[in-house]
């Protein structure tokens, strides 16, 4: 499916439903609680997590319910600048200018965008998915070893297996819906190489292999990456190469120095900051750290030793 307004592909309607919120500006999910409207249901989901959540310092004895709150008291126990978005209905503050101006820029341009279409996405990991869209997908076929990176091809092969028109191959056990496939895999059994490289004399069985040969040629490399700006000679090469800034971690702590390759990682990293993670004894109310320091309390009421 394809996005009438710009190049953005999915592999869904719902998904192209979703991505047209970011042309129409659209935000159908309105928080209950203090009427602040999100495009995405996830991000209301994240929001209503700061009228829910009680955050406890760990240095003293403050509890507040609201996230920016609890950030600006944590960064005051530190001694650093507090630094606040000045953006509309935006609950962002750091300790870093840095991240701040880093942060600054998710509210204007957009900082990822695809260099094979025009797809932009200011979330480093949407862009990677994205990416990943334009590599071509196996569809195997469930009746013989047959694939194909088309579903369209696949289906008339399998329409083929349906009407008994398979050509099957003396040899081996391949199979193709026309005879023309089966002259090109005979080469596999024979020594015939009638593809030769122009360049270097090279001789290949089969034209995509003389296609991948070529590239040892090619000087100039058209496909430059968005983050480091290394050129690849091929999309494909560059969607590999961009999975290498998969190792980086893009998602930072603002109470701390932690980062994480996921936003699922950095979340689960903050309840260490929130106290979520904390454990209270049923018998005295005193709260442990976690479940192993509430064991070890425990056995001040039972007695057990170690």
């Amino acid at each position: 499916y394809k996005c009438d307004m710009c190049e953005y592909v999915a592999v869904t309607q719902d998904k192209i439903k979703i991505h047209k919120r970011t042309h129409s500006g659209e935000k159908p999910f309105k928080c209950a609680i203090c009427g602040l409207s999100l495009k995405h249901i996830h991000s209301l989901r994240a929001h209503m997590d700061t009228h829910t959540i009680t955050y406890t310092c760990n240095e003293c004895e403050f509890t507040t319910g609201n996230n920016k709150e609890f950030k600006i008291h944590m960064i005051k126990h530190t001694g650093g600048e507090i630094h606040e978005c000045t953006h509309e209905n935006c609950e962002y503050v750091s300790s870093s200018l840095i991240n701040l101006k880093g942060h600054l820029n998710t509210h204007g341009k957009k900082s990822y965008k695809c260099c094979l279409c025009d797809f932009t996405s200011k979330m480093y990991g949407v862009f990677i998915k994205h990416l990943q869209a334009h590599s071509e997908k196996s569809h195997d076929c469930g009746l013989c070893n047959y694939s194909s990176t088309s579903p369209r091809v696949l289906f008339i092969h399998l329409r083929a297996h349906a009407m008994g028109t398979l050509i099957k191959c003396d040899l081996c056990e391949y199979s193709a819906t026309h005879s023309g496939k089966i002259k090109v895999h005979m080469r596999s059994h024979s020594d015939e190489r009638p593809f030769v490289c122009e360049v270097c004399g090279m001789s290949f069985k089969q034209p995509v292999s003389l296609k991948t040969h070529r590239e040892k040629h090619i000087v100039d490399r058209p496909y430059r990456c968005n983050i480091c700006d290394q050129r690849e000679i091929t999309s494909e090469n560059l969607i590999k190469h961009m999975q290498s800034h998969l190792e980086e971690k893009p998602f930072k702590c603002d109470l701390c120095s932690y980062s994480a390759v996921q936003s699922k990682l950095l979340k689960r990293h903050r309840k260490s900051h929130t106290g979520e993670d904390r454990k209270m004894c049923a018998l005295c109310g005193h709260v442990s750290s976690s479940p192993a320091a509430l064991k070890l309390h425990m056995r001040t009421h039972t007695g057990e030793k170690p």
